[in-house]
C-alpha cells in the first residue's frame, strides 16, 4: 500500500508548535509493503524480485540487491523493518530519509550510492556505472552502516 506525501498533521489549538506529538508526524518518507522472496535485514538494499513466472508476483516480492546478478541490478528501496523470512510482508522506503542503511563503511557525504557484489549492501556510485543512483549519503558510512536520502526510483 502506498504511503501519502501531503503534510499528514495539522496542529490543534492545545499544540504550540512543530515536534510536541512525534518527530515522523509529517515525514515525507514514502513506503511500499511487500513481500520477501528470502530472508531481509533492516537497512538492506532491495530490488523487484522479477525471476518470479507470475508478472503479478514480480511486482509484489522484493530480495536482496545484488549488481552482479542480472536480474537483481536495479534496486528500488531499503528496507525497513527487524530481519524478516522469506513470504512475510516487508516495508521498504522508496523516498526519503532511512536510517542505519546498509552502506560499505567509508561512504562520504554526499556521496550517491547503488548495488554491490554483496548481496544488500551500497556503495559509491563510480562515475563509469550505468546503474541508477538509488540514494545519497548523509552520515558517514561506519561499520557498514549509514544514514541516507532515498531518491524515488518506481
Amino acid at each position: 500500500m502506498a504511503t501519502n506525501t501531503l503534510i499528514q498533521k495539522l496542529f490543534a489549538s492545545d499544540e504550540s508548535g512543530v515536534g510536541e506529538d512525534s518527530i515522523k508526524v509529517s515525514n515525507r518518507q514514502e513506503l511500499e509493503t511487500f513481500f520477501a522472496s528470502e530472508a531481509i535485514a533492516d537497512g538492506d538494499l532491495v530490488c523487484l524480485d522479477i525471476s518470479k513466472t507470475s508478472d503479478g508476483d514480480k511486482m509484489s516480492y522484493v530480495k536482496k540487491l545484488k549488481t552482479d546478478a542480472g536480474l537483481t541490478a536495479v534496486a528500488i528501496g531499503i528496507a525497513d523493518q527487524a530481519a524478516i523470512e522469506a513470504g512475510d510482508q516487508i516495508r521498504v522506503v522508496i523516498k526519503g530519509f532511512k536510517a542505519n542503511a546498509n552502506v560499505a563503511t567509508g561512504a562520504a557525504v554526499g556521496e550517491r550510492i547503488v548495488g554491490t557484489a554483496t548481496a544488500g549492501r551500497g556503495d559509491v556510485l563510480a562515475n563509469s556505472s550505468t546503474l541508477p543512483a538509488l540514494a545519497y549519503v548523509i552520515t558517514e558510512a561506519a561499520a557498514n552502516v549509514a544514514d541516507v536520502m532515498v531518491i524515488k526510483q518506481f
